[in-house]
């Protein structure tokens, strides 16, 4: 009796499992009614207008009007989840902010089943499998992935890549955003209705194609997270080269949680740092920012004051809408009331709330250990949010030379603070908006909606070997005015 319980359970449990993915995937497909397609789009088009204060950062209220209006004339029939998905990653994506996001409903993501792989991107076009969780490869890895259904990489890159958000007119976070978001989420309406994916791959001067099961998400995510802690490098480093005259700090987060899973504490970390370059006496630094994504504010700032000899201010000003009360609210996880309003945030003349109090708004002075020396500075589109605010802070200065590709942030303008998720009531689709809009206190940019632009160009992916010749072959010391 006994036995026959364990596989009644076991025939249970595995038949819901199996209903619970196929319904994510009719739940994909879904027709919607189509004045239920628009009141989701009308609540979308509410909450920014009430609580997101980039909205017209990049475009005029008379556009993106006309936009919205011209989207909603689109829903004049019913219309699948997946066809709305797309149509509303489009329109956020126009807002040029790499806060922002949309997403998938939970029940969506939760059952979904993916392509079992880790994929990396090395250009715009091509596309290497790390790891396989199935597995069905053998051989050496990296392989690369040639075709998804019979579909070609580079377009199905260049398809997405127009339905990521990323920051004004910058195109080197969208490599990157493509990868933070997983493409094997990103490409699931490539083959959301298949039991098993056909790919077509490249290893050892081989060409073919496997067959390979879709793996439920919950899964997929537990697997990589444990394979990712065996390959995961360390947010902050610092080395010394051989000749002992230049120094290397790498920090590839601001992000306070990842930095304390690495057992270190940021402010110790820089103190120790910079007393040990100073006792060396380190003549170059470099500071690799290549993988920082962002992360607190004022560890950006706490480092620029190892940076300079006089004091400075992080940010100008701190804004936010001129709303008291937010209507959508009940479709998030914000009280009807914005807890910050009453006292920290007060009105402008033009009606307007703005931050009175914040230490990124306070005087900053330089930490005694400060270096003076040429400093170089490596960037790439995955250097984004506090990580840029460190990079216009340190633009102006004189010894400092910035290396790799244009940083995937804006200088001195971006979204910050509190991210709600307006999860839409019909469809289910997630929409994650910034609060804050900031201004970095520096000079105002000669090129609006761009990022910080590398003086020596180098490849996102280049070794330091590579960056140290890059920057002995340049003999730049001193930035151009």
């Amino acid at each position: 009796m006994i036995r026959v319980g364990y596989t009644i359970a076991i025939i249970v449990v595995s038949w819901t499992g199996i209903s619970a993915y196929s319904q994510a995937d009719r739940a994909y497909h879904k027709i919607h009614a189509p004045e239920l397609l628009q009141a989701d789009l009308d609540l979308l088009v509410r909450a920014l207008k009430e609580a997101y204060p980039g909205l017209y950062r990049n475009n005029s209220p008379a556009s993106f009007d006309a936009y919205t209006g011209w989207i909603r004339s689109r829903f004049d029939q019913p219309m699948a989840l997946a066809e709305y998905y797309t149509v509303l990653q489009k329109l956020i994506a126009g807002l040029h902010d790499g806060h922002m996001t949309v997403e998938l409903p939970l029940s969506i993501q939760q059952h979904q089943k993916l392509l079992p792989l880790s994929l990396r991107l090395v250009s715009p076009d091509r596309v290497l499998i790390e790891k396989d969780f199935s597995p069905c490869f053998t051989g050496k890895y990296p392989v690369e992935l040639l075709e998804v259904e019979g579909m070609d990489m580079p377009a199905i890159l260049d398809q997405h890549a127009h339905h990521i958000c990323s920051d004004g007119a910058i195109t080197t976070n969208r490599l990157w955003a493509l990868q933070k978001l997983g493409l094997s989420k990103i490409m699931y309406g490539t083959y959301s209705s298949e039991d098993s994916v056909r790919i077509k791959v490249a290893s050892s001067g081989r060409v073919y194609e496997v067959k390979v099961p879709r793996m439920p998400a919950s899964k997929l995510n537990s697997a990589f997270e444990d394979w990712e802690k065996k390959t995961r490098i360390k947010p902050l480093q610092l080395e010394f080269r051989k000749d002992q005259q230049t120094a290397i700090l790498s920090i590839h987060t601001f992000y306070p949680p990842l930095i304390l899973k690495s057992k270190k504490f940021y402010s110790a970390f820089l103190r120790r740092s910079f007393r040990r370059i100073k006792r060396k006496k380190i003549r170059q630094l470099i500071v690799d920012l290549r993988q920082n994504s962002g992360g607190e504010s004022m560890y950006a700032i706490e480092l620029f004051r190892y940076m300079t000899t006089t004091p400075f201010r992080g940010f100008q000003r701190m804004e936010l809408t001129d709303t008291d009360t937010f209507s959508f609210a009940q479709h998030t996880h914000l009280p009807q009331k914005f807890k910050g309003r009453p006292e920290n945030h007060v009105k402008d003349p033009n009606g307007y709330y703005h931050v009175r109090s914040h230490p990124a708004l306070e005087v900053q002075t330089p930490h005694k250990n400060s270096f003076t020396g040429p400093v170089h500075v490596l960037i790439s589109g995955r250097t984004f949010s506090a990580a840029v605010l460190f990079c216009s802070l340190a633009r102006a200065k004189e010894n400092i030379v910035f290396a790799g590709e244009e940083t995937g942030g804006t200088y001195r303008n971006f979204s910050a603070g509190a991210m709600p998720v307006l999860t839409l009531p019909h469809t289910g689709i997630r929409v994650r908006f910034p609060l804050l809009n900031v201004t970095v206190d520096v000079a105002p940019a000669d090129v609006p909606q761009r990022g910080i632009q590398a003086e020596i160009p180098l490849r996102s992916d280049a070794d330091m070997n590579a960056v140290l010749e890059a920057i002995k072959r340049s003999k730049k010391t001193k930035r151009d005015f």
